[in-house]
């Protein structure tokens, strides 16, 4: 298959596996609120935020995986090293689950607040989201090694039926069955193990087919991967910390509709990092592979490419959220949303959007950083998060309330982006910074606001439906972004192929 088709198939299949998983939110949370009502539905929210805290435990081990099945290796190295990993990565989801069991009660009764679920059950439910999430985490492994070997579409299809399977099913079991949270929390442990099954079998099968095997070869754990594994245990613990301390303070300090409400707003403004995460699962085993053959120009290339790619395609949608923050949601709510709290969650999706558009734009930098086994950087980066967004979080939750909670989360992408534009372009990347920053970010970021200005505007002044100047917008800005970068590149104005024909990996 040509190189650029076969590139383009793969960054089509992260996007589409990405957006049914993006869509699966947008159509199934409306559907768990109205079978379930609104403090069930932060129960289920309490699942995601459970993930992303133990998502800590996961070290590095499914990016590791990633980078070692990206290198050009034998494949019995492959099989011994996912063997090795493996077998640590079930001791971890035995501990994770262990130890929620046990703390399940203080969990309930501390950040699940409620007057109408016991606690009793609500004790179970956090048994099981344990269960279900320690099992999710086991996943990425997989999924990863199907990254490493270059099979995303093949991973990206398994990973869209279980989205299916896991999210309009246990619709289905509501509607036929029984509206309980013991059903869709079990429905999801099944899901899982069924999902882990697959991708494990699909995996196995993989390596056995590649010809490039060796017997003889020093089975011992290498020590870069050891060293790789013991600096992303750091990162990963601290960038739980910085994804998850909002929601763990929400809950915490209020109850648990207030936190649906914060989950719901969340979600929505977090579009834009959803947006950019395909890019990056297409990217990285590249990147990996063109930093360990030493190759700084194809490095380079790829990585301009990279973040033009995914600026070109997160600004407009992160702009379009924040003009119009109200209505999408009540569209996506179906007007679920209680009049009294307008005013507060107006202001937090604008600025838990902006927070996550510049947190968007650190993606290509972390994993550039990543591809390079650099990762003190991303320690740094987030200690300094950390003392700075906690105590501003529990200040605000405290002393102000909802309303400006999304303010420490826009102040630390920024400051994080800055860092990490330094410490790529200083050491890294050698490419013309300015030159990079207008021509992949301002300009972008300049006509996208312009013109949905003049949308928001004419929506305004004629009371047109939202969604129309929103749709038409964002395909001018998308027409009139591209034109400009071509005509500056030299390339037929409405040419796409220049955005994925990235080179051979």
């Amino acid at each position: 298959m040509n190189t650029n088709n076969s590139n383009l198939l793969k960054i089509f299949s992260n996007y589409l596996g990405k957006i049914w998983n993006m869509l699966s939110v947008f159509l199934f949370v409306p559907m768990y609120i109205h079978y379930l009502g609104i403090e069930s539905y932060a129960v289920i929210a309490f699942y995601s935020l459970i993930l992303g805290v133990i998502g800590f435990a996961d070290a590095g081990m499914s990016s590791a995986t990633i980078r070692e099945f990206a290198l050009v290796k034998p494949t019995s190295y492959k099989e011994f090293i996912l063997s090795k990993i493996e077998r640590f990565y079930w001791l971890v989801v035995l501990i994770i689950s262990t130890i929620i069991a046990i703390f399940s009660g203080f969990i309930a009764k501390n950040w699940l607040q409620n007057d109408s679920i016991p606690l009793g059950d609500l004790r179970n439910y956090v048994i099981l989201i344990g269960i279900g999430t320690s099992l999710q985490l086991l996943s990425s492994l997989y999924f990863g090694s199907m990254f490493g070997l270059g099979k995303q579409v093949q991973a990206n299809f398994l990973q869209i039926i279980w989205i299916t399977s896991r999210t309009l099913l246990v619709v289905l079991l509501f509607i036929l069955y029984k509206k309980s949270l013991y059903v869709f929390f079990l429905w999801q442990i099944a899901c899982n193990i069924i999902y882990i099954l697959l991708l494990r079998t699909a995996t196995k099968r993989i390596l056995k087919r590649d010809i490039t095997y060796l017997d003889s070869f020093e089975r011992k754990f290498p020590k870069r991967i050891i060293k790789y594994i013991s600096g992303m245990v750091i990162v990963a613990l601290i960038s739980a910390i910085n994804s998850q301390a909002d929601k763990l303070v929400v809950s915490y300090f209020f109850d648990l509709k207030t936190f649906g409400y914060y989950t719901l707003t969340s979600i929505l403004s977090q579009i834009p990092v959803i947006i950019a995460l395909p890019m990056a699962s297409f990217a990285f085993p590249l990147l990996s592979k063109l930093s360990s053959l030493d190759d700084k120009n194809s490095f380079n290339v790829t990585f301009e490419k990279f973040s033009y790619l995914l600026y070109f395609l997160v600004i407009p949608i992160g702009v379009g959220i924040y003009f119009y923050p109200l209505e999408i949601l009540l569209f996506w709510t179906n007007n679920g949303i209680e009049k009294n709290t307008y005013s507060d969650i107006i202001l937090l999706i604008k600025t838990l959007t902006i927070g996550s558009v510049f947190l968007a734009f650190q993606v290509p930098l972390f994993y550039s950083l990543l591809a390079y086994s650099k990762t003190k950087y991303t320690v740094y980066q987030g200690i300094f998060q950390i003392s700075l967004g906690v105590p501003l979080l529990l200040s605000i939750a405290k002393y102000h309330g909802l309303k400006y909670i999304g303010i420490p989360w826009l102040i630390i992408n920024v400051l994080a982006f800055l860092y990490l534009m330094h410490v790529c372009f200083t050491r890294y990347i050698n490419i013309n910074i300015s030159k990079f920053i207008i021509e992949s970010i301002a300009y972008t970021t300049f006509i996208s606001i312009f013109l949905t200005a003049c949308g928001h505007y004419l929506y305004k002044k004629y009371h047109l439906p939202f969604l129309i100047p929103l749709i038409f917008t964002g395909i001018l800005i998308y027409i009139i972004n591209l034109v400009l970068h071509n005509i500056q590149n030299n390339r037929s104005p409405l040419s796409l192929k220049n955005l994925y024909n990235f080179p051979r990996d």
